[in-house]
């Protein structure tokens, strides 16, 4: 009989390698390597990225269907909250995305796993593991630089995000640090966003060009009219106001 907990220690064995224990002993090193952080980018991070840009759009059609009322006074706690809400979700995501916690499968944990390997990204492997031909050498020359220098761009926005939330979501502490702007939400999920995909690019193959990033291309084709419901929102809102 199967023990419940030893069930669930091999599913988190399984989740770090990317594969079966079943068909580790089939595989080399190297290819178990890759099979890892294909599984992640293709699973979990994938996931994360397009629930963040996700997000990211229907605050934006929540910004946009408020333009009408500029300049206007109100004291609406639904305009409040849904900044609030947005505000969370994004630092929460990002939080999750830096994680450092080697039980964790996160952007930097993908980051530094590579690193750690990048002597194994080359063209010949990429070929031989990933199944991708005819990349130019280019892509892959000089991993760990390329590595290092994304991690650089994620403590420029990791540090900030993650005291904001450990201060102020996860805890309340007595001196919460300073609630990120929108404008630093943005680039950092701007920065996220074209780190995932050149990684995408690089071990997947992808049509993800790291140098044309259109966030909405890793999200299922939108039919919503999200715009639309807040400004229909907005109106029943403000005419009520007026009403008064």
């Amino acid at each position: 009989m199967c023990n419940p907990s030893d069930a669930y220690i091999r599913g988190l064995k399984e989740r770090e390698v990317g594969c079966s224990l079943s068909d580790e002993g089939s595989m080399d090193k190297i290819e178990q390597r890759f099979k890892k952080w294909v599984g992640w980018i293709q699973g979990e991070l994938l996931v994360e990225m397009q629930d963040i840009i996700l997000d990211e759009y229907m605050f934006r059609c929540f910004e946009n269907s408020l333009k009408p009322y500029t300049g206007r006074e109100t004291e609406s706690d639904i305009i409040r909250w849904i900044s609030k809400n947005h505000v969370s979700n994004i630092c929460l995501a990002i939080r999750r995305l830096d994680d450092h916690d080697s039980r964790t499968i996160s952007l930097r944990r993908l980051l530094i796993d590579m690193r750690d390997s990048a002597h194994i990204i080359t063209v010949e492997n990429l070929e031989k593991y990933c199944g991708i031909k005819g990349r130019p050498a280019s892509d892959q020359a000089n991993a760990r630089p390329a590595i290092e220098h994304d991690l650089l761009i994620l403590d420029n926005f990791g540090q900030q995000i993650r005291e904001f939330v450990n201060t102020s979501i996860a805890h309340r502490d007595s001196n919460p640090a300073e609630i990120p702007t929108f404008g630093v939400l943005r680039e950092a999920i701007d920065c996220y966003h074209t780190i995932y995909r050149k990684w995408a690019y690089i071990l997947t193959g992808t049509s993800l060009q790291p140098d044309m990033p259109n966030p909405m291309n890793l999200v299922p084709e939108i039919e919503e009219d999200y715009a639309a419901q807040f400004s229909l929102m907005w109106k029943c809102l403000f005419d009520d106001e007026e009403g008064e």
